[in-house]
C-alpha cells in the first residue's frame, strides 16, 4: 500500500491541527491531497497554508474525489452525522472528530450505515493512541498498582462554550475523562450520576460519578469556566499512577517508581488547540486499520462509541441542558 491519501472535510481550527499532525509523518505513508469548505476562498486559503494541492468549495466534490483514500471530518458537532453519511455514501472510509454524533440515535445510525456499506468508520478519540496512554495500559496490565479501583480526573479550561464546542462542555470535554475511565477499567459504567451548571441552556461545568462493576468508580469533572490541573490519577490496591497535565493528550506518566516523558513530534506549524502534532498517532492508527482491512478500530470500537454517546445523553438529561434532537 502506498501513502494513505487524506481528504479534509471542513477547513476550521481542528482540521488545521489535524493536518499539522499528519504533516509530521513520512510523506511515503501519509499525504493530505484535498480540503473542502463551503467557501471556496476559505478552502483555497487552507490549502495554500498547508501545501495541499486541491481545494474544493463543495463537500460533495471532496467525497467524490477518486484520489482520496479516507476522509477526516472536522466540522462542528451538529453537522457530523450529515457529513459522515455524505462520505460513506460516496464510498469513503471516515475518521470523524469526537463526538461522532450528538445523540445516541444518530451515533447508531452512523455506525449502522458504515457496517452496511462495509466501510471503515472511527470516532476520533485521539487519546487512545498517545504513547503515554499506551504505556498506562502496559503498567495496568503488569499490575504495577494492583487492581485499579478509583479514578479522579478533570479537564477544565476557561473558554466560551458557544465559541468553541457548539453544544457545551459534556461533548466538548466530558468525553475525554469518561473514555479514560472506560479505558482503565476496560468496562462501561453501571450508573452515572452528575450535576452541573448551565448558561443559557448550555452546559458549562459538570461533575459526575461513574460506577463500575466490582466496586470501582470514577469521579470526573469538566468545566469551561476555570483553568485546573487537568491531571488524571488512577488509584489501585498497590499504589497509584498519574497522567500528567492535559490528560486528554498526555505527554507524561508517573508510576510508583518513575516519571516518564513522551515528547511530541516537532512541527514549525502553529496549532489552535493543545498538542496538535499528537494527531499523528491517530492518523497512523487509521492507516494501520485500512491496511489490515478493518471496518472499525479495535481501540475505539463502535460499541464503545455508541455507549459513550448514551452516557453523555444521560448526563445532559440529569443537568437539564437544552439538548434536544428535534
Amino acid at each position: 500500500m502506498g501513502a494513505t491519501k487524506w481528504g479534509i472535510l471542513g477547513a476550521g481550527k481542528v482540521s488545521n491541527d489535524f493536518v499539522v499532525g499528519v504533516h509530521t509523518l513520512p510523506a511515503e505513508d501519509h499525504q493530505v491531497v484535498a480540503v473542502a469548505s463551503r467557501s471556496q476562498d476559505r478552502a483555497k486559503e487552507f490549502a495554500e497554508k498547508h501545501g495541499i494541492r486541491t481545494a474544493y468549495g463543495s463537500y460533495d466534490d471532496l467525497v467524490n474525489d477518486k484520489d482520496i483514500d479516507v476522509v477526516y471530518i472536522g466540522t462542528i458537532n451538529q453537522e457530523h452525522l450529515g457529513h459522515i453519511k455524505l462520505a460513506l455514501n460516496a464510498g469513503k472510509p471516515v475518521l470523524c472528530e469526537k463526538p461522532l454524533c450528538l445523540y445516541p440515535t444518530q451515533t447508531q445510525e452512523a455506525v449502522s450505515l458504515a457496517k452496511n456499506k462495509k466501510l471503515f468508520l472511527m470516532e476520533g478519540i485521539w487519546s487512545r493512541f498517545y504513547p503515554a496512554q499506551l504505556r498506562l495500559r502496559q503498567e495496568l496490565d503488569m499490575g504495577t498498582i494492583g487492581d485499579p479501583i478509583l479514578i479522579q480526573a478533570n479537564f477544565c479550561i476557561s473558554i466560551p462554550a458557544e465559541a468553541i464546542f457548539h453544544g457545551g462542555v459534556i461533548h466538548g470535554l466530558g468525553i475525554y475523562p469518561l473514555q479514560l475511565a472506560n479505558y482503565v477499567f476496560q468496562d462501561t459504567p453501571i450508573t452515572v450520576a452528575g450535576s452541573g451548571h448551565c448558561q443559557d441552556g448550555v452546559d458549562v461545568a459538570v461533575g459526575w460519578t461513574a460506577t463500575y462493576s466490582n466496586g470501582r468508580a470514577a469521579h470526573l469533572f469538566v468545566s469551561l469556566t476555570v483553568d485546573a490541573s487537568n491531571e488524571a490519577i488512577i488509584y489501585g490496591t498497590k499504589g497509584h499512577i498519574k497522567l500528567g497535565q492535559l490528560c486528554h493528550s498526555p505527554t507524561q506518566l508517573t508510576t510508583p517508581k518513575e516519571t516518564l516523558d513522551f515528547p511530541l513530534p516537532k512541527s514549525s506549524m502553529m496549532g489552535n488547540y493543545w498538542n496538535p502534532t499528537g494527531f499523528s498517532y491517530e492518523a497512523n492508527e487509521v492507516r494501520r486499520c485500512l491496511q489490515d482491512g478493518l471496518l472499525e478500530c479495535p481501540s475505539v470500537p463502535h460499541v464503545e462509541t455508541v455507549n459513550l454517546s448514551k452516557w453523555m445523553e444521560v448526563l445532559h438529561k440529569q443537568i437539564g441542558t437544552l439538548h434536544s434532537e428535534h
